[in-house]
């Protein structure tokens, strides 16, 4: 009974390792999915299209150029009259206050009535034409404004910027009048006459701002449509100032389709149901045809750490435009899994991997064509990993897979390359280029992998089956009849693996130290009772 529960109890921690591990995987991979409705595509005024030719999708506007847009909008803001309010309480109370003022101190400066009927007189033409502030008059002339809209009882009439006052202006403008009627400055002064002059005309900023909007809101930002289904560009051709202003206007229109809420929860919902179903199908094989691995937590662990390593990179060089994503050598993931696994779980893997990478690009079919057939290749022609010449041959055939596959795409959609090899883009076969040279680094990378995930490559059992190695060296100059015995069983045992199928590189190398116990238990003998040491070796 305590055996069956703790089977029990196993298989429960197994699941939940397991279920762990899918919703982790989903996790990471959906976190790093663009799906921000960037506009992945590099391009520029003479420069020629380097993407795939490029269809429409859904009907969107041509917008007119930002130069354009300012330009006509400055022209339709600099008629503009912003709306001011008329506050009539401000004259009549400076004008009380001028009555008190005269009653109270002033008799006694001002010599006659004159003054005090010029100052009511000059007060009231001053308040009829308008008074604003300093800082709206310095507004008026910064935008160039020569008409304000001022607001009277319901009503809005025009009034020309010449005609209004500041406090200065205005103070400014009584003194200046009364050499006509040859009336005293300085006695005028010392009346105190700013204390009369104070802005009647307030700015109305939120009439002002819905008026503004609402020109705006008219103005038209586009001058033409393109429909769905209409070609844009196609590989090779220059961009023009008008196909630049159409693929400004694509990428602005896929923003903004892309930035509302809803439109965003369901890409999400997308991206996840997606990736849970490969995710979720790759689990299934692993279980239906390679239990072994499936229960092996080392195994798990090496799968789904290269799937998500892939995706993650993939999708950042995407997100933020680094350079083209051919480069990543994705062949390396089906040369790994075929050195530390089989060939069937590499080429599994690599399809996964490759369908999950496509969703992050804009042109999927021909990035899973490719990788797909550079990944066959590779786990082809490196069917088991000893020499170091045999990854370069394998980086050479992707590269040359790479480009043969791209070159096929090229003759397929080129309409003008059957004499003129110039269209051909020379970039993509440098990326495939570069691609083979970092493969390169996958055998460095095996020895991180192989002591990380507990593997033993076949590099490690070359390093073990090799002669000059310290315990083999010591065990053919201590008991040479055993090591001969052994080198005999090995290549027998070596021979017999390479008929049935098996790997006969692991059979060496174990039948190679299978006597390693007796010979190391003989010398323990030997240094306990050197008598019967004698006697054995007799």
């Amino acid at each position: 009974m305590e055996h069956l529960k703790k089977k029990r109890s196993f298989s429960w921690r197994d699941l939940l390792y397991k279920a762990l591990l899918f919703v982790g995987t989903v996790a990471l991979i959906v976190y790093f999915l663009p799906r921000d409705g960037k506009f992945n595509y590099q391009y520029d005024i003479n420069k020629p299209w380097k993407y795939g030719q490029l269809i429409a999708t859904f009907n969107f506007p041509i917008y007119k150029e930002d130069a354009t847009v300012k330009r006509e909008q400055d022209s339709l803001m600099a008629s503009f009259q912003p709306y001011y309010q008329f506050q009539k309480s401000i004259e009549k109370d400076a004008l009380n206050k001028l009555k008190e003022n005269y009653h109270a101190n002033l008799k006694g400066i001002l010599p006659s009535t004159d003054y005090l009927r010029y100052i009511e007189r000059m007060l009231k033409d001053i308040y009829e034409s308008g008074i604003v502030s300093t800082e709206n008059m310095q507004e008026l002339h910064k935008d160039s404004v020569t008409s304000i809209l001022v607001i009277d009882d319901k009503l809005a009439n025009p009034r020309s910027t010449d005609h209004l006052y500041t406090v200065k202006k205005a103070y400014e403008h009584l003194l200046a009048q009364a050499d006509s009627l040859h009336l005293n400055k300085d006695i005028l002064r010392q009346c105190a006459l700013n204390e009369y002059i104070t802005p009647n005309l307030i700015f109305d900023q939120q009439r002002t701002e819905t008026a503004q909007k609402e020109i705006l809101s008219n103005y038209p930002w586009a001058n033409g449509l393109v429909v769905s289904g209409q070609k844009i560009v196609d590989r090779g051709e220059m961009i023009t100032p008008e196909t630049y202003n159409i693929l400004e206007s694509l990428r602005k229109e896929s923003i903004k389709r892309n930035e509302s809420i809803g439109q965003s929860r369901l890409i999400l919902g997308g991206q996840i149901l997606f990736v849970g179903i490969l995710i979720m199908c790759f689990m299934l094989y692993l279980d239906l045809f390679r239990k072994d691995y499936y229960q092996r937590k080392g195994s798990l662990s090496l799968l789904f750490t290269l799937i998500v390593f892939y995706n993650i990179v993939t999708a950042f060089m995407v997100t933020h435009n680094l350079s083209n994503v051919y480069i990543i050598p994705y062949a390396m993931l089906p040369i790994i899994i075929r050195v530390f696994l089989d060939s069937r779980t590499a080429f599994v893997t690599h399809t996964v991997t490759i369908l999950l990478c496509s969703i992050s690009l804009r042109f999927p079919h021909e990035f899973i064509l490719t990788q797909l057939a550079a990944g066959l290749v590779a786990i082809f022609s490196l069917r088991e990993l000893s020499q170091r010449s045999q990854l370069f041959r394998t980086a050479l055939l992707v590269i040359l897979t790479y480009a043969a596959i791209y070159f096929s795409f090229e003759l397929m959609t080129e309409n003008g390359l059957s004499n003129d090899f110039s269209k051909l883009n020379v970039r993509m076969y440098t990326h495939f280029i570069t691609n083979g040279i970092l493969l390169l680094f996958a055998y460095p990378l095996l020895f991180i992998l192989e002591k990380t995930f507990g593997f033993t490559s076949n590099v490690t059992l070359i390093e073990l089956s090799n002669i000059n190695n310290d315990l083999l060296r010591q065990m053919s100059e201590t008991v040479p009849g055993t090591f001969q015995h052994s080198m005999q069983v090995a290549n027998l045992a070596a021979e017999a693996a390479i008929r049935i199928g098996a790997k006969s590189q692991l059979v060496r190398t174990g039948a190679l130290y299978h006597d390693i116990g007796k010979w190391k238990a003989r010398l323990s003998l030997r240094r306990i009772n050197p008598v019967e040491s004698i006697h054995i070796k007799t």
